[in-house]
């Protein structure tokens, strides 16, 4: 019998605005997915990969809510070193400074000639 693999990864360093809400909509995915295979009679298991151990804790109380514990395996990437976990935090700030146009010039205006 084949076995599924289904995993995402997850970059968010905190759950602040609407990303607690994204996340877990995307752990809802993950874990209907599983459920599908599943149901289906094939072997599944899922895999979400988040960068801190708070988001973690967040989807721990997601797995006993949704009664999903056994369908998607927390993987807290602790192995990022001090250099990568800060140039990951500096990209964050650069997109976000992007999505909320902090520090961009304006985009809409039209440059004349």
């Amino acid at each position: 019998m084949k076995k599924y693999l289904l995993g995402m990864a997850k970059s968010n360093l905190d759950l602040k605005g609407g990303k607690a809400r994204s996340l877990e909509l995307d752990y809802l995915r993950l874990a209907y997915a599983v459920s599908n295979l599943r149901l289906k009679g094939l072997e599944a298991k899922g895999y979400l990969s988040v960068t801190t151990n708070a988001v973690a804790k967040r989807i721990e109380k997601w797995q006993s809510k949704y009664l999903a514990k056994d369908y998607i395996e927390i993987i807290v990437g602790n192995g990022l070193s001090g250099k990568d976990f800060k140039n990951l935090h500096a990209e964050k700030k650069r997109n976000a400074k992007g999505i909320y146009g902090k520090g961009r010039k304006d985009s809409n205006r039209i440059q004349r000639h």
